[in-house]
């Protein structure tokens, strides 16, 4: 005898089916077609690579000084306007500036007899501005130098000395400082009426383009030879940037041996294998010399027959001539 049909165990395999079909078969909602490729970002929403900072850094100064100039060195990649602000006023330079062998040298007035206070402001040139991902375009400012100390310059009076000789060594110093030419002026402004220029200071804001100078190595120009080839084929005054093995570099005009230049505050005189530095110091010039079981020492210079004398090494380096000028005995390297 058959069992009768249960009506229940029928109707839950339909349902059980019913679900099953709807699951496989039907399109599962706001899904993409197979095959499609994922939507691309649009230009709006393209990630642009973060640029890495430009290298801004500013040479320690020389305080206190004697002089009543001193050159700021700016070293900021891909610059192109570097600002130097002074209570003494502002004095800009405007070129092609790199942090190695392209800086900024700015030449400042210091205030006689005070503190100067400098603060620098440096502008990195915008690059592919028509691309997506522009870089650059920005300012960088600083009142401290590459070690972490306030930029700050104190002005002393230079000291009278009593000897004939260094009366006449003075008397050259105050012709070489007369005749170092201040850095070209494109632009001239008085301060603006809310910034009062102390008594008796003219306050002046310059703007400068940097020379392109060919960069020339410390070890290259006291290779033990004559003259190094690399010097051998510059014209008398030339351009150059030294670098020093540390990478500090320096702006200095190329004179030969018998060729007649005007002295600087600070020029190197090539001496064998050396490059000594002859500078101003208390109003008399002074020559940083290798002496035997030392290590270096600052000595007067002295003056023998006309004759510009280093006085470790007894080693002419210039003869006097008229109109403040020299003839170089030696190859000279004056600093700018």
């Amino acid at each position: 005898m058959k069992e009768p049909l249960n009506p229940t165990k029928l109707v839950l395999p339909i349902l059980l089916l019913a679900v099953t079909s709807c699951t496989v078969l039907g399109p599962a909602p706001n899904s993409a077609p197979r095959g499609s490729p994922p939507a691309l970002p649009t230009a709006e929403h393209r990630l642009c690579p973060q640029p890495t900072p430009e290298i801004f850094r500013i040479d320690p100064l020389t305080t206190p000084s004697s002089e009543l100039q001193q050159v700021i060195h700016v070293r900021i990649g891909n610059g192109e306007r570097v600002t130097v602000t002074t209570n003494a006023g502002d004095f800009v330079a405007i070129g092609d500036f790199t942090a190695y062998s392209r800086p900024a040298d700015i030449t400042i007035t210091l205030l006689a007899s005070s503190t100067t206070l400098v603060k620098v402001t440096a502008q990195v040139r915008l690059v592919d501005a028509a691309s997506d991902c522009p870089a650059g375009g920005y300012v960088l400012t600083t009142d401290r130098d590459r070690n972490g100390k306030p930029l700050s310059i104190t002005q002393i009076p230079a000291q009278a000395t009593g000897s004939s000789t260094d009366d006449q060594l003075v008397s050259i110093t105050a012709t070489v400082l007369s005749s170092v030419s201040t850095t070209p002026t494109l632009e001239a402004t008085r301060p603006a009426p809310s910034e009062p220029t102390p008594p008796g200071i003219t306050s002046t804001k310059q703007y400068v383009e940097q020379p392109v100078c060919k960069l020339v190595l410390f070890e290259q120009v006291t290779a033990r030879a004559t003259r190094p080839a690399v010097l051998t084929a510059l014209p008398v005054g030339s351009c150059i940037t030294l670098r020093y093995k540390s990478g500090e570099e320096h702006i200095a005009i190329w004179y030969p041996a018998g060729s007649t230049f005007t002295p600087t505050g600070t020029f190197y005189v090539r001496r064998g294998t050396e490059l000594v530095t002859i500078f101003t110091k208390g109003g008399r010039l002074m020559a940083r010399e290798f002496v035997p079981k030392t290590r270096s020492e600052d000595l007067p210079l002295t003056i023998k027959d006309g004759k510009i004398i280093l006085t470790a090494s007894n080693t002419a380096v210039a003869n006097q001539f008229s109109d403040g000028k020299w003839i170089a005995l030696v190859d000279v390297l004056a600093r700018q």
